[in-house]
């Protein structure tokens, strides 16, 4: 009964907690008026210590929907070559500096998934945003507005904060102390900041995103803001709620139930034909390979070059989850090859590790394979001429 009546208040009156994530502790910010209450919303905001970073050109011609599919691609490759592998899963906040160009914010969602593990009990996770949307929201409550400057708050970690230029939010600041430091000694424009227990302010300043204009309210795109609506106290029939709530979930539990059987159904169809495909997309690789190494090795015998041991060398360096798709010797000492594997990067650095090779490097930009997860590359590959016989 006591959980029933404490539902019906967090319906009529919602109780809102800030919450500040260092990446080591939780900051918590209660509610001033119900303090301590639960369940309650939770908004939490995350350092940017904690958090990627990364600044790219796109078309202006692009909605900006597709500015962000655009951007959580670029996030995916940019984590890819930080971390030497593909992530399970990207999340992206997304601050538009200009028409054509974008900063991103973003992590990977695992990371996510163990902030919110942490959460203490009856706290209901209602949106994650980047630091800078929380520092916003702190100045905006205390000024009522957010002329154009560069926003601070200063933890004992780091520096959370955010560039303002035409009345909306176009950059993040660095968050190292060294290079914060080195950012405000060069800046020209107005400085904000606030000094004291700054991590409870970034923890109120979460607590009060609400109030924010929608522009500055930039958050994760895995994790919006919820604003759940207050109802009237004036509910004439507040007594049915707790039937209506029971008969609601029991409706609402079967039909999840029926779901889920439905889609456990769905996912081992899909599982099946994809395995299938696989089979198939193996098989023909490696005809398509077995083909272009035969001809390959014809249009060395007409050139008169002897490069089957350097062919040889390759096949021990590529890894095993690496397809090459094609192969191209440009005379004197230049190979072309392009491939399809795991890591890209991995694949460059064994060759280049390789005595019998030098000056390796992308002949293109890495690509991702939508179907497979695999990285799309073409590599040039200089062979020490010694190692060419000369006819």
């Amino acid at each position: 009964m006591i959980q029933i009546i404490n539902l019906l208040q967090e319906l009529i009156k919602p109780a809102s907690v800030g919450i500040f994530y260092d990446g080591e502790r939780i900051f918590l910010a209660e509610d001033a008026v119900h303090p301590g209450r639960r369940p309650a919303r939770a908004f939490i905001a995350v350092s940017h210590r904690e958090l990627f970073f990364h600044t790219f050109k796109v078309s202006k011609d692009l909605n900006f929907h597709d500015k962000q599919s655009a951007a959580k691609l670029e996030a995916q490759r940019i984590f890819s070559l930080l971390k030497g592998r593909p992530p399970r899963e990207i999340v992206c906040a997304v601050l538009e500096k200009k028409p054509d160009e974008l900063v991103i914010a973003f992590q990977e969602e695992s990371y996510f998934e163990k902030l919110l593990s942490r959460l203490p009990k009856g706290l209901i996770p209602c949106g994650i945003m980047p630091a800078m949307t929380a520092v916003a929201s702190f100045f905006f409550r205390k000024k009522g507005l957010l002329p154009d400057g560069l926003y601070y708050l200063k933890t004992g970690k780091a520096y959370e904060g955010f560039i303002s230029l035409g009345g909306n939010p176009i950059d993040f600041l660095p968050s190292s102390i060294g290079a914060a430091q080195s950012y405000l000694n060069g800046w020209q424009g107005a400085i904000y900041t606030e000094e004291g227990k700054t991590e409870r302010y970034l923890a109120e300043g979460a607590r009060l995103v609400s109030c924010l204009p929608n522009s500055w309210a930039i958050t994760f795109d895995k994790y919006p803001l919820k604003f759940r609506p207050r109802f009237s106290s004036t509910l004439a029939a507040l007594w049915l709620l707790p039937v209506a709530f029971f008969v609601l979930a029991e409706i609402l539990n079967f039909q999840a139930t029926k779901i889920e059987k439905e889609r456990i159904q769905v996912d081992l169809k899909l599982q099946q034909i994809t395995q299938e495909i696989s089979r198939i997309e193996e098989f023909r690789r490696k005809e398509q390979a077995a083909q272009k190494l035969e001809q390959l090795l014809k249009d060395f015998e007409i050139e008169n070059i002897n490069l089957v041991p350097v062919i040889v060398r390759l096949t021990l360096i590529i890894p095993q989850d690496t397809w090459v798709r094609k192969l191209e010797f440009r005379a004197p000492d230049e190979l072309r090859l392009w491939a399809e594997g795991e890591n890209a990067l991995k694949v460059l650095k064994l060759i280049d590790q390789d005595p019998w090779f030098e000056e390796v490097k992308f002949l293109t930009t890495v690509m991702k394979n939508s179907r497979s997860g695999k990285e799309i590359f073409s590599l040039v590959i200089k062979v020490k001429s010694d190692l060419i016989p000369q006819e």
